[in-house]
């Protein structure tokens, strides 16, 4: 199995990916089909290749997928020795709409020790919100509930989260959800942002395991750092360490993401104000 790129043999192609191949952090970009990605911009720099990129789709195959994507650090991305794959022309997609920031908080599956051999991680609830960068006001308030298709909800996680097997059961797939949040919250067209990294992390991780598009675009805030150094803490607090310095009462449930994509709202608009901790 190799992968080729059009009017070129499978030795040139291997030699072109090695050589002149950069992988752009936006291959998650979901403006066009769910295939993976690979980027080959004209140059070697982020800014330059930023400006224009070339898309290539292929066939994933997971049994060959280190032979020429491992060095390249995309996975997945191999097409039959007789196929050819055709560039596109895209361009990068920043924020658009500067009005809201999109505010995500997820919960996943969890376990109290260690994960169950035959189970994976799988988002169960998709907090969001918007929160208006003029005025503070925080509207579209919701959970979104997803079925996990890998794994089930354990006691533990229940405990923590106070989500229940029976809750998730009714929710829709992540696929859906995903779509809903495109539609419903123009996630690809605003800036996002979450407490910390997992919830970005946790996203890529599903999307590319599942197939399914990215649904964000690429402009994200970490409000835990963002927080801490906007106060000079010279450590990054958890959310409800950052609602105590800025005294603010945590509101709803610690751990449901409809509750806590409330909570990091009032902790960006903070930021946005320049608020900083006595």
């Amino acid at each position: 199995m190799k992968l080729r790129l059009a009017g070129l043999t499978a030795e040139d192609t291997a030699r072109r990916l090695a050589e002149q191949a950069y992988v752009s952090q936006l291959q998650t970009d979901s403006s066009t089909c769910t295939k993976k990605r690979i980027y080959l911009p004209p140059a070697r720099t982020l800014a330059e290749a930023n400006k224009c990129a070339f898309l290539y789709t292929a066939r994933p195959n997971r049994k060959n997928a280190s032979s020429y994507t491992e060095p390249l650090c995309v996975s997945d991305c191999l097409a039959t020795e007789n196929e050819y794959i055709q560039p596109i022309k895209i361009r990068s997609k920043m924020a658009k709409l500067l009005d809201q920031i999109v505010v995500v908080d997820i919960e996943a599956t969890c376990w109290e020790r260690q994960k169950p051999a035959d189970q994976e991680n799988d988002i169960i609830e998709i907090g969001i919100c918007l929160l208006d960068v003029q005025t503070g006001a925080i509207t579209q308030n919701e959970g979104i509930m997803v079925r996990p298709e890998r794994s089930s909800v354990s006691p533990f996680c229940t405990q923590l989260t106070t989500i229940t097997q029976a809750q998730v059961d009714l929710g829709m797939t992540f696929k859906e959800a995903c779509k809903l949040l495109r539609k419903d919250f123009l996630t690809q067209r605003r800036a996002w942002a979450s407490f910390g990294a997992y919830d970005l992390r946790q996203f890529q991780r599903q999307c590319k395991d599942y197939g399914v598009g990215y649904p964000f675009g690429p402009s994200h805030i970490n409000v835990k750092t963002l927080f801490a150094l906007q106060n000079q803490l010279g450590h990054e607090v958890g959310m409800a360490g950052a609602l105590a310095k800025l005294e603010i009462p945590l509101e709803g449930t610690h751990h449901r993401g409809v509750d806590d994509a409330r909570n990091i709202a009032k902790i960006l608009w903070t930021c946005l104000q320049g608020v900083k901790t006595t």
